[in-house]
């Protein structure tokens, strides 16, 4: 029994030499685990709430984010100073922001078209490269400016490419800017920034409600719409100076409704996103000269869980006939 005890302590013992010999493997492992700690909450940085983010548009050549937030729109670095803060509208709240900006001086000169449900306002700043908090020069050039429908999308233009060209102050980007306006109907008024006016109403041949609408071009002469919703298919169609456009194409492939298409920056390639959990990839196969580019189903991408709500336009374009999950 003697001889057992002495075994099952030297048992003990050996136990309880083991653990002596890793508990500085496990000081480590914790003081690991705190520097770890440490460094995350080095990078989630707590900020005050500032409310529901409703959209956003990024300024690439002023380098400043625009973050419209109920019915205020904010100036943004990505370093988080708040360069300034206006309110647009006196009722509802901001669904979409976009922008066309340059630089004078040093100075960002930004031209901010906001909307809600049914209304545009325009927001002019001016800001300099050293502002600190609240130092922007905002003023709402044009406010609660009432549409006839609900509206889909917004999109700066000038009267011609040259035109854009010397675009340079806030105050040429006022005076030369035209505002396209997409509305649920499939119907795009031309807004002119100067004279606060409608220049114009054009309405497709086909007037579906959509779920949604995005602009391509820069001037009125290569003004492209990209539109889809109940009817699983996207509608193509141009402004000609007209009050009335026909469709120049239809691209079909989705099997639910189409909560979103977009363009690519260039026009050559759009993305589309569907209710049948798919995204759908489309790109120019031809184009001539005055006559409409031709558009075909390049890839498909699907594999979500869930119905897809919004995409942005491609970068890239994967291989021909691609299908990816």
């Amino acid at each position: 029994m003697a001889t057992s005890r002495a075994k099952s302590g030297e048992g003990e013992g050996g136990r309880e030499g083991g653990r002596g010999a890793g508990e500085p493997k496990d000081l480590i492992r914790a003081a690991r685990e705190e520097e770890d700690d440490k460094a995350k909450q080095e990078l989630l940085v707590k900020e005050g709430f500032l409310g529901p983010v409703t959209a956003l548009c990024w300024c690439p050549v002023s380098e400043i984010l625009l973050v419209g937030r109920g019915r205020d729109l904010s100036f943004m670095s990505l370093s988080r100073k708040i360069f300034g803060e206006i309110r647009c509208f006196e009722n509802g709240r901001i669904h979409g922001v976009r922008c066309v900006s340059s630089k004078v001086d040093g100075r960002s000169q930004i031209m901010a078209v906001v909307h809600s449900e049914k209304k545009i306002s325009i927001v002019s700043a001016k800001i300099s490269k050293e502002a600190t908090d609240g130092d922007a020069e905002l003023l709402v050039v044009c406010k609660d400016w009432m549409m006839d429908d609900w509206i889909m999308d917004v999109h700066t233009l000038t009267v011609d490419e040259a035109e854009r060209s010397r675009q340079s102050s806030i105050e040429d980007l006022t005076r030369s800017c035209l505002v396209a306006v997409g509305l649920a109907h499939n119907v795009i008024q031309i807004l002119e920034v100067r004279t606060r006016s409608v220049q114009q109403t054009v309405r497709c041949s086909e007037q579906p409600l959509l779920c949604s609408l995005n602009f391509s071009g820069s001037t009125l002469g290569n003004l492209r719409v990209a539109c889809a919703g109940f009817t699983r298919e996207i509608l193509c169609w141009g402004f000609a100076g007209l009050d009335s456009a026909p469709v120049e194409q239809r691209l079909r492939g989705h099997t639910g409704v189409i909560h979103s298409v977009r363009w690519r920056e260039d026009g050559a390639a759009l993305v589309s996103a569907s209710e049948d959990r798919s995204v759908i990839l489309w790109l120019q196969t031809r184009g001539e000269a005055g006559a409409w580019p031709i558009f075909h189903r390049s890839a498909t991408f699907w594999g979500h869980a869930a119905r897809i709500w919004d995409c942005q336009g491609p970068l890239d374009s994967p291989p021909e006939g691609t299908m990816a999950q």
